[in-house]
Protein backbone atom coordinates (compact mmCIF):
# COMPACT_ATOMS: atom_id res chain seq x y z
CA UNK A 1 0.00 0.00 0.00
CA UNK A 2 1.34 3.33 -0.70
CA UNK A 3 0.25 6.64 0.32
CA UNK A 4 0.04 8.58 3.70
CA UNK A 5 -0.43 5.38 5.96
CA UNK A 6 2.61 3.47 4.06
CA UNK A 7 4.96 6.68 4.63
CA UNK A 8 3.83 7.05 8.32
CA UNK A 9 4.29 3.40 8.98
CA UNK A 10 8.30 3.32 6.63
CA UNK A 11 9.26 6.23 9.12
CA UNK A 12 8.19 4.39 12.60
CA UNK A 13 9.70 1.55 11.17
CA UNK A 14 13.33 3.18 10.80
CA UNK A 15 12.90 5.32 13.70
CA UNK A 16 12.45 2.05 15.90
CA UNK A 17 15.60 0.90 14.37
CA UNK A 18 17.65 4.34 15.23
CA UNK A 19 17.49 4.63 18.81
CA UNK A 20 18.87 8.35 20.20
CA UNK A 21 16.74 9.98 16.84
CA UNK A 22 13.93 11.99 18.54
CA UNK A 23 11.02 12.98 15.46
CA UNK A 24 9.58 16.48 16.03
CA UNK A 25 7.62 16.91 12.75
CA UNK A 26 6.93 15.67 9.20
CA UNK A 27 5.14 18.15 6.80
CA UNK A 28 4.50 17.36 3.24
CA UNK A 29 4.21 19.98 0.56
CA UNK A 30 3.26 18.53 -2.66
CA UNK A 31 5.77 16.12 -3.72
CA UNK A 32 8.12 16.79 -0.91
CA UNK A 33 8.34 16.35 2.80
CA UNK A 34 10.54 17.46 5.09
CA UNK A 35 10.89 15.44 8.40
CA UNK A 36 12.31 17.24 11.24
CA UNK A 37 13.92 16.08 14.47
CA UNK A 38 16.99 15.96 16.96
CA UNK A 39 20.08 14.21 17.93
CA UNK A 40 23.13 14.09 19.67
CA UNK A 41 24.68 12.02 17.19
CA UNK A 42 24.78 13.23 13.88
CA UNK A 43 25.67 9.80 13.14
CA UNK A 44 22.43 8.77 14.11
CA UNK A 45 20.99 11.43 11.61
CA UNK A 46 22.47 10.05 8.41
CA UNK A 47 21.70 6.13 9.69
CA UNK A 48 18.07 7.07 9.56
CA UNK A 49 17.98 9.24 5.92
CA UNK A 50 19.92 6.29 4.38
CA UNK A 51 17.40 3.65 5.69
CA UNK A 52 14.67 5.91 4.21
CA UNK A 53 16.77 5.50 0.83
CA UNK A 54 15.75 1.82 0.91
CA UNK A 55 12.39 1.62 0.87
CA UNK A 56 11.03 0.10 -2.64
CA UNK A 57 10.85 3.97 -4.10
CA UNK A 58 8.77 4.90 -1.00
CA UNK A 59 11.48 8.08 -0.82
CA UNK A 60 13.55 9.32 -3.40
CA UNK A 61 15.74 12.45 -3.89
CA UNK A 62 16.59 12.33 -0.05
CA UNK A 63 18.56 15.99 0.71
CA UNK A 64 19.66 15.51 4.95
CA UNK A 65 20.66 18.64 6.03
CA UNK A 66 21.71 19.39 9.80
CA UNK A 67 22.61 21.78 12.11
CA UNK A 68 24.11 21.94 15.08
CA UNK A 69 23.06 23.75 18.49
CA UNK A 70 24.38 24.48 21.58
CA UNK A 71 22.80 22.47 24.68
Amino acid sequence: QRGPSAVLEAIRERLAMTPGLYLQSIEQAGDQMVIKGNSPDESVVTQFGRSLEFSNGLFSNLNIETERKEV
